[in-house]
């Protein structure tokens, strides 16, 4: 089991234009607002998708000829232009890792100083999923899901060695 990774959330274009802080590097971070927030990214197409808003409805404003307001009570919005925005880098954690692997081993000697071994190995031998590649920029439609997994599906290895 590993913790997830931290991870910073972007606010993406504002009416077209990319660098919101006027700067050159284009990497604003959204406002909250509100004291308790709590947003937890969630696997794409699973029922909490549902809950996270499209852009316009979270006052977002990707176009140039936009008018959005955040009717939802989202509680990240984007920065004015020539602002960095008050969210602080790796302030989400991502999901967390959880995998279990494990082997069964049966030796048998053949001769003096041989041994034949046999082994099976399971690896996520509980088939459980570790969603990653998180939609982190504001401005997506996809904001706030997770559009993969990290790990493998479980598989089974079997092998033979020969040990002399």
């Amino acid at each position: 089991m590993q913790s997830g990774f931290p991870g910073t959330l972007y606010a993406g274009t504002r009416r077209g234009i990319t660098d919101l802080t006027l700067t050159g590097a284009g990497n604003a971070r959204p406002n909250v607002s509100g004291t308790n927030v709590h947003f937890s990214p969630v696997p794409i197409g699973s029922r909490g998708a549902a809950s996270i808003r499209a852009p316009c409805d979270r006052g977002v404003a990707v176009t140039p000829a936009s008018t959005c307001i955040n009717s939802s009570g989202f509680p990240f919005t984007q920065p004015l232009l020539g602002n960095f925005g008050n969210l602080g880098r790796n302030t989400l954690r991502l999901n967390r890792l959880s995998q279990f692997d494990c082997a069964f081993v049966k030796d048998t000697p053949m001769r003096e100083f041989q041994t034949l071994q046999f082994r099976v190995e399971f690896f996520n031998t509980l088939n459980t999923p570790t969603f990653g590649r998180l939609i982190n920029d504001l401005t997506s439609p996809t904001f706030g899901l997770y559009t993969g997994t990290d790990t493998t599906t479980q598989r089974v290895q079997f092998g033979l060695k020969y040990i002399f």
